[in-house]
């Protein structure tokens, strides 16, 4: 897969909207999308979403979030939960941050 950028604050909306209009497969623009599941906190969303990457053999993708969002996520804690297996780049940028995931 090439380098996507995917918006967070979109993607979230998507699942939670498709949770009360589809019964099966959220359909998302990425395939590894299909193994996440959002969660109320920010950083174990992410790093679910992470996660998900790595279980689908994605090596490189990178996220936007509004610095509404931004503010939520503890980055720190999310790499911590990572470590093992991926590492973030957290940029701030005008209209919110860009997060650069590298999995190996």
């Amino acid at each position: 897969m090439e380098n996507k950028t995917l918006n967070y604050d979109a993607l979230v909306a998507e699942y939670q909207d498709n949770l009360t209009s589809k019964l099966r497969g959220f359909g998302s623009s990425c395939d590894f999308l299909e193994l996440w599941v959002h969660d109320e906190d920010d950083d174990l969303s992410l790093a679910g979403m992470i996660e998900s990457a790595k279980a689908s053999g994605v090596s490189l993708f990178s996220l936007t979030m509004s610095g509404g969002t931004a503010g939520r996520v503890d980055f720190d804690r999310v790499r911590k939960i990572v470590e093992g297996f991926a590492t973030l780049a957290v940029a701030e940028e005008a209209d919110g941050t860009r997060i650069e995931v590298s999995i190996r």
